[in-house]
């Protein structure tokens, strides 16, 4: 098994991390797929929105994985990036042992980019979800207690005039 091991740091707005021995977990490959944790983990570009989920739509091409974009943000410096990355190879960065009866309701959106393909995370941040969009696939997951914390502040960091729950 191969194992992640991971420490965030997050001081005054500033994402640092440590010790990476291994970035792919089973748990965390086969919730996501290979292919989607492949491209993931190999972005190289970002891009950050505010999305609206009250107004989704059926036509998946427009906007974000169909939600109308309310608002372009910051791309994620190489530190955050590298964070999000971490986090996301990480099991400790979901709830898989429990499941919410609320549905993902985004409110923000990371396009991870590698050459000519993109996976979305859809970022739910009141009932503390994210989902991933590859392709026409779609999973969704709650985001672990201790994640929670650091993706608020990548999205603080991303939207300045922003609070992020």
């Amino acid at each position: 098994m191969k194992l992640l091991l991971l420490c965030i740091v997050c001081y005054t707005g500033v994402f640092t991390t440590a010790a990476i021995v291994h970035a792919e977990d089973k748990t965390v490959s086969d919730f996501l797929g290979k292919d989607r944790l492949s491209l993931i983990l190999q972005a190289d570009k970002t891009e950050s929105y505010r999305i609206d989920w009250i107004h989704e739509g059926n036509d998946k091409a427009m906007g974000i994985s169909g939600f109308p974009i309310l608002e372009k943000g910051k791309a994620l410096d190489k530190k955050q990036l590298k964070a999000l990355k971490n986090m996301i190879a990480s099991p400790a960065s979901y709830e898989f042992q429990w499941s919410k009866r609320t549905l993902l309701r985004p409110s923000y959106a990371i396009r991870l980019i590698y050459k000519a393909d993109y996976a979305d995370i859809l970022i739910d941040s009141e009932s503390q979800q994210w989902g991933f969009s590859y392709k026409e696939n779609f999973v969704r997951e709650d985001i672990s207690k201790t994640a929670m914390p650091v993706v608020s502040k990548i999205l603080e960091n991303l939207f300045k005039n922003k609070e992020v729950q």
